[in-house]
């Protein structure tokens, strides 16, 4: 089936002359199942392996390195589209603003959210349930050293190569054969289909909507990533907080 792009006035509906970069869908298909791909399996090492703290992150940022490496050589180069039309480009002052409050409005809802999917699984399943967060940021517990790493690579480097393929990317291709409104809510769900953790799939559907409606809006990716980068931080930070204070073993 050959999708054909909307009519201009119906695809730039509600935005101003937005530059949908050409990609074909099978360039998107490949660099989201990169993606996909790196996401299970540093989940899977993480989880079955014993693991240290350094060696997280170094996975976490390698997983980064070769998600950002696969757009490079198939879409940059080969396809001759430059980043500034995959979205990285400069926003207006009021959108960094605006991708802030976007985080901080995020926070609450996505903790709300896993508090009801722990209390459903745990109900489902009939026993504790751990969330699997927990052993991915924290394996070893409390350490500033930790804590840094884990900052950096959770909260610089992964919403970078994440924004660049879900929203950039991704989005930016649906968004010219489908529109805004179906592109959205069909773009978040890859994004939390790809993190393969079923809790928070919920969690991650509702920051992908938030994250992409940012992107539409500011038509740039560094308000998405800056609101990807803090909400990110804030849950790192709560989590080495409650780990300090000793409020979980």
């Amino acid at each position: 089936m050959e999708f054909r792009p909307l009519p201009a006035a119906v695809a730039m509906r509600g935005t101003d002359a937005v530059d949908l970069p050409p990609v074909r869908a099978l360039d998107v298909i490949l660099v989201v199942l990169v993606a996909t791909a790196c996401l299970l399996l540093v989940g899977w090492l993480v989880r079955d392996m014993a693991t240290t703290p350094a060696l997280v992150v170094g996975l976490l940022t390698l997983q980064s390195v070769v998600v950002l490496a696969a757009v490079h050589f198939i879409v940059v180069r080969g396809r001759g589209i430059g980043w500034g039309r995959l979205g990285l480009r400069a926003a207006p002052p009021r959108w960094h603003f605006a991708a802030a409050l976007t985080a901080l409005v995020a926070v609450p809802m996505v903790a709300l959210l896993n508090l009801a999917m722990q209390w459903l699984m745990q109900w489902l399943a009939d026993a504790p349930f751990r969330n699997p967060q927990i052993e991915f940021l924290a394996p070893a517990g409390f350490s500033w050293t930790a804590f840094a790493g884990m900052l950096f690579a959770a909260a610089i480097v992964g919403p970078i190569a994440e924004e660049v393929v879900f929203r950039g990317l991704l989005y930016s291709w649906l968004r010219r054969y489908l529109g805004a409104v179906a592109s959205i809510p069909l773009s978040a769900a890859v994004f939390a289909a790809a993190h393969g953790i079923a809790m928070l799939v919920p969690a991650l559907l509702v920051n992908g909507v938030l994250l992409a409606l940012l992107f539409e809006r500011s038509r740039s990716l560094v308000p998405p990533i800056i609101a990807h980068g803090l909400f990110n931080a804030m849950m790192v930070i709560a989590l080495y907080a409650v780990l300090a204070a000793g409020f979980i073993p």
